[in-house]
């Protein structure tokens, strides 16, 4: 014999798993918001295709918690020129 409320307390639990997982899937999507908008900001301040690297380097670092990173610049001369950031 189920106890009175039973079915009551376990749709309770299913519904609040549901918004626990849906809160923390908004989360994730404003946070890679907020990255996008830094990267952005970032690209729009660039003046060079040095700085267009750095920047593009640097909030990678950031968004994707690395201590440091590089991305490689192709030059003139055909070969590559590494920037890397580190804090």
């Amino acid at each position: 014999m189920e106890r009175p409320g039973s079915d009551r307390a376990s749709t309770e639990a299913r519904l609040l798993a549901h918004e626990r997982r849906a809160r923390s899937a908004a989360e994730r999507v404003v946070e890679r918001l907020e990255h996008l908008q830094a990267l952005t900001a970032a690209l729009s301040e660039a003046a060079s295709p040095a700085a267009v690297a750095r920047a593009l380097v640097e909030q990678a670092r950031v968004a994707l918690g690395a201590r440091s990173g590089t991305i490689y610049v192709p030059s003139a001369d055909g070969t590559a020129q590494a920037v890397t950031i580190r804090p």
